[in-house]
């Protein structure tokens, strides 16, 4: 079915599923009655919208009472549900017992509760204990490249139209050595008010060392002070070295360098005010011969003792998702040492990352951060992910995805990969099309309609949650 939804009759959307209907909300809080509106599309839907029953199981295969009905353990019997029915419309209400998928299905059921494909139509809806439902989902990237680091492609000012056209509600420009590439995004977008929420970003380096780590949210370049500072940057290299915990991991005089230069760079990271630092792809590329990745020795001791709050996962960006086995290496590695890591007693949580350098290719968008959290400002943002409250994803073009991160949001993530940002993403992306004829053209014409998109996305945020109480 080919239907054009403006931006304003989009806050109404919700997800579609197998039926077209439009239904609202689509999460809700667990064990508490809300209502649900069911609205057809067009007259087919309202016959059947009209005419057929309404059914209901949990995923845990129970009824609104929490219950599991029937004899069958294998095919559990559907709770029936009583309908408030207008022209085109019907309400209900219900109790989500506990956090989880909820299914429906208009249409009737044989003897053994099964529902004939084509003769019925469904729609899924999820509930959230407290905690998660006061929050909201946010996605982003906090690790790209612009022209200002020499290899890749793009101006700074136009790249957060591109974060904005598939769909990210954050971003850092976390350019190679230097800050300033973020800020002059950040400038650059300020008059859009596209609610696109841009951080300060840099990946820090040294030229001793393999370390590769991005910052957000500081105040003045990590790579800038070493510069400017570099007699006092090397007398703390050289205080560093002195530490007894350096002993246990049986660096060499290189390694030994290298990581205290690279401890001493996390320091002056958080000194200069970064409000989260990920550890980026410390495996290197998992190749022989890779003189650049980082010595087994240096590695094992970055990852017990960095101050990282959160490791990339994955840091694999490619064209497609059969991966070549250069790169499925490398992020099984950072699996396995990511695991290994879980092991010990340090806290950290992850983050995905592009690395893209060129925001134009078209698996741009495909490796991305989501937060749960009530903004998405870098405060927020930082919270979440050292809550844990954050995912890591990677997406292919052929809309096949890896989440990592706790069970719990990747459940939760799983349906709003299927029903929420679809929506979002449809919106963004119109929004994402207006401002790049502002970035790339100069086009302040659409101004206005770029601040009634932002307005429609946040509309649409909200209306996708019950109202709360």
């Amino acid at each position: 079915m080919n239907r054009k939804i403006s931006a304003l009759s989009a806050v109404w959307l919700a997800a579609l599923s197998l039926a077209a209907f439009e239904v609202r909300p689509l999460i809700f809080p667990a064990d508490r009655e809300a209502t649900v509106t069911i609205r057809a599309v067009d007259e087919e839907e309202k016959k059947v919208l009209a005419e057929m029953p309404l059914y209901y199981l949990s995923d845990h295969g129970t009824w609104s009472d929490g219950k599991r009905h029937g004899d069958s353990r294998w095919r559990p019997e559907w709770e029936k549900i009583e309908l408030k029915r207008g022209d085109g419309e019907a309400t209900f209400k219900m109790k989500f017992h506990g956090e989880g998928w909820h299914t429906f299905r208009l249409g009737k059921p044989d003897a053994k509760w099964q529902f004939a494909p084509k003769e019925h139509k469904e729609f899924m809806l999820y509930s959230l204990k407290p905690d998660l439902f006061a929050l909201r989902p946010w996605k982003g990237d906090i690790h790209q490249h612009s022209i200002r680091c020499g290899h890749a492609k793009l101006e700074p000012k136009v790249i957060p139209a591109y974060n904005r056209l598939v769909g990210f509600d954050f971003m850092a420009l976390s350019e190679h050595w230097r800050q300033a590439a973020s800020v002059e995004a950040i400038e650059a977008a300020k008059p859009w008010k596209c609610g696109l929420e841009l951080f300060t970003g840099e990946e820090f380096h040294s030229p001793a060392t393999t370390l590769h780590s991005v910052a957000v949210g500081h105040r003045f370049g990590i790579n800038a002070w070493r510069d400017q500072n570099l007699k006092e940057f090397n007398r703390r290299v050289e205080e560093e070295k002195k530490k007894p915990i350096y002993r246990q991991y049986g660096l060499n005089e290189h390694e030994l360098h290298e990581a205290a230069i690279s401890m001493v760079l996390y320091q002056v990271g958080r000194e200069q005010g970064a409000k989260l630092i990920a550890y980026s792809h410390p495996t290197g590329y998992s190749r022989p011969n890779r003189t650049e990745d980082p010595p087994e020795n240096y590695r094992r001791f970055m990852l017990d003792n960095a101050d990282y709050d959160a490791l990339e996962l994955p840091n694999v960006a490619t064209s497609s998702f059969r991966v070549s086995t250069g790169v499925a290496d490398r992020l099984m590695l950072m699996n396995a040492l990511t695991v290994e890591q879980m092991a010990k007693p340090r806290d950290f949580s992850l983050v995905a990352a592009s690395d893209n350098h060129n925001q134009k290719v078209p698996y741009f968008g495909k490796v991305y951060t989501v937060i749960f959290a009530k903004a998405c400002d870098v405060e927020s943002f930082a919270a979440a992910v050292k809550d844990h409250r954050s995912l890591a994803l990677r997406n292919s073009l052929h809309e096949q995805y890896l989440i990592f991160g706790p069970p719990r949001l990747m459940k939760y993530q799983q349906f709003l990969e299927r029903f929420y940002w679809p929506g979002h993403d449809a919106l963004c992306r119109k929004q994402g099309e207006l401002l790049l004829k502002l970035a790339e053209q100069g086009d302040a014409s659409v101004l206005p309609e770029v601040e009634k998109l932002a307005a429609a996305i946040q509309a649409y945020r909200e209306n996708c949650f019950a109202p709360a109480k």
